[in-house]
Parts: C-alpha cells; sequence; structure tokens
C-alpha cells in the first residue's frame, strides 16, 4: 500500500513539474517572439520563423500559421515517440498560440 502511494505522489509531481516547465517555456518563448522579434523586425528560425514570414506575407495571425504549421511534426512525434510525448507537445503549441495571441507581452 505504501509503495502504491508513494508512486501516485512521485506521478502527480512528475505531471506538475513538466506542467510547470511547459508554463515556463510557453510564457518565454511568447515574450521572445512578441516582445522582441516580432517587434524587432527579426526572424527566428524553424516553424516559428516560417510563421513570421508567412505572417508578414500573407497577414495571417502568427498564432494560428505557428498552430497550423506544428501539426505535422504533433503526428510525427504521436507514430515515432508515443502519445504521451504528443499530448505534452500539442498542449504546449496551444498554449503557446494562446499566449500569442491573448498575452500583452511588452515590446522592446
Amino acid at each position: 500500500m505504501a509503495k502504491n502511494s508513494s508512486s501516485s505522489k512521485a506521478k502527480f509531481f512528475r505531471r506538475f513539474k513538466d506542467l510547470i516547465l511547459i508554463t515556463t517555456g510557453v510564457l518565454s518563448a511568447g515574450m521572445g517572439i512578441n516582445g522582441f522579434l516580432l517587434s524587432s523586425h527579426f526572424i527566428d528560425g524553424g516553424v516559428t520563423g516560417i510563421s513570421m514570414l508567412l505572417t508578414n506575407i500573407l497577414g495571417f495571425p502568427i498564432s494560428i500559421l505557428l498552430f497550423i504549421l506544428n501539426l505535422p511534426f504533433v503526428f510525427f512525434g504521436l507514430r515515432n515517440i508515443g502519445w504521451k510525448f504528443a499530448l505534452k507537445t500539442a498542449l504546449a503549441i496551444i498554449a503557446l498560440s494562446l499566449a500569442l495571441e491573448f498575452i500583452p507581452f511588452p515590446d522592446s
């Protein structure tokens, strides 16, 4: 009984730690993108950079493009790594998209 209880506590703390780290990552990435890169007209690499370029060219919100362009990578992660990884990744991408859309980060 004691082992099961400590296992449950360990799972809870692992999930709580994951939540804190994902939230911190989302907020710092949002600050970097909205507060520095976009306002300074710099372009990042990867999916974020492609989203920024398409935002400038097409005028679509970066939050929507970032979400859409990351979907293939979530499915790739689901197929090759597992559903837990894909779920955490999808939640982080959704959170970043929402943060970029709704949090008024200060610009430089």
